[in-house]
């Protein structure tokens, strides 16, 4: 650039013009750096410029902007994708630099950038609330049919998820579904997998209940002898016609209604006693049955005690007397023992 400067007086007198030479260099763009690959595993990542790296020149980003003082230059990029199936997102990015000037064009500057992004993020999965619940009526079942609310998932890559249901009976191939589970508590395990194979999980207990009483059957009635001491001690398993229950029968007690005898009393226990004088009286007894859960029920029986013992005796010693010798005939111990 030449600049010519001449001066002039108020008369209108010129002077001799003078010249000043602008010289105006280029750039060197060979200062430019440019962004290098970008690899992310989470796949919400923007893949815009401003997150994957624009070009610099003295440290300063020359995209979207360039500044004043790169004139004539024009930076932009084009994106060539290479690989995209909904886990993986992989194309190049080809920077192109180009200045122009008197001269023509210089350029352009081309860098090609890598950019990727998987997904490596697995789907949240929210739980539902612990369960409760009894087992199902049916003589031997002990076990309840389970209904299983469906767990809350999501994607933040927005592919598809499937949920498994692990820890009953059978694995549960869907959100939610129906098992079997026995007494007790079951811990169960949601996985939650995206279409890429991330899984995440959470698990819920659930408490099954046996709160079913037992079916209790007694005999109608029973024959009790007493025995030659007196006594009669019967177990509370002898009163038992079949008695049955859900799950396991546990144990079984027996108590008298009233005792006479001083010797069960009215307590349940594992067995009851008689005594002599219960013999020719109907004798009312309660059998409880109780189930591995605590569960109980009761039923009555009625026993008839028996003596069948023969009596015995021991006679007094032979004695030879005197035929003056008065005794009454109607009562002999008091002479003879």
């Amino acid at each position: 650039i030449t600049r010519t400067y001449k001066a002039v007086d108020a008369a209108g007198n010129e002077s001799a013009p003078c010249d000043q030479v602008i010289n105006v260099l280029r750039v060197d763009l060979t200062g430019i750096s440019f962004p290098g690959h970008f690899v992310s595993n989470v796949c919400t990542t923007s893949t815009d410029p401003a997150t994957t790296g624009v070009p610099m020149h003295a440290g300063f980003p020359i995209y979207p902007d360039v500044p004043d003082i790169l004139c004539n230059v024009s930076v932009t990029f084009e994106d060539i994708n290479i690989q995209e199936d909904g886990c993986h997102k992989t194309f190049t990015r080809i920077w192109r630099v180009t200045e122009w000037h008197c001269g023509g064009v210089v350029g352009p500057m081309q860098w090609v950038q890598e950019i990727t992004v998987h997904d490596l993020t697995p789907p949240s999965i929210t739980c539902p609330a612990d369960l409760s619940m009894t087992t199902d009526a049916g003589y031997g079942t002990c076990i309840a049919t389970v209904t299983l609310p469906p767990a809350i998932v999501n994607d933040d890559c927005n592919n598809p998820v499937e949920v498994n249901i692990i820890g009953g009976s059978e694995v549960v191939f869907s959100n939610g579904g129906t098992t079997t589970l026995p007494v007790g508590t079951t811990t169960l395990t949601y996985v939650a997998y995206d279409a890429c194979y991330n899984s995440s999980s959470c698990e819920v207990e659930v408490t099954v209940l046996d709160q079913t009483q037992p079916t209790a059957v007694c005999k109608q009635s029973l024959v009790v002898s007493i025995s030659s001491n007196g006594l009669a001690e019967v177990a509370a398993d002898a009163f038992d016609l079949g008695s049955f229950d859900d799950c396991l029968i546990d144990r079984f007690e027996v108590a008298r209604m009233t005792d006479p005898c001083g010797v069960s009393g009215i307590d349940l226990a594992p067995t009851v006693t008689f005594c002599c004088a219960d013999v020719g009286n109907e004798v009312m007894v309660m059998l409880r049955v109780y189930d591995t859960s605590g569960n109980f029920n009761d039923c009555m029986v009625t026993v008839e005690v028996q003596d069948k013992e023969e009596a015995t005796i021991s006679c007094p010693a032979d004695e030879t007397v005197e035929c003056t010798m008065a005794y009454d005939i109607n009562n002999l111990s008091p002479f003879f023992g």
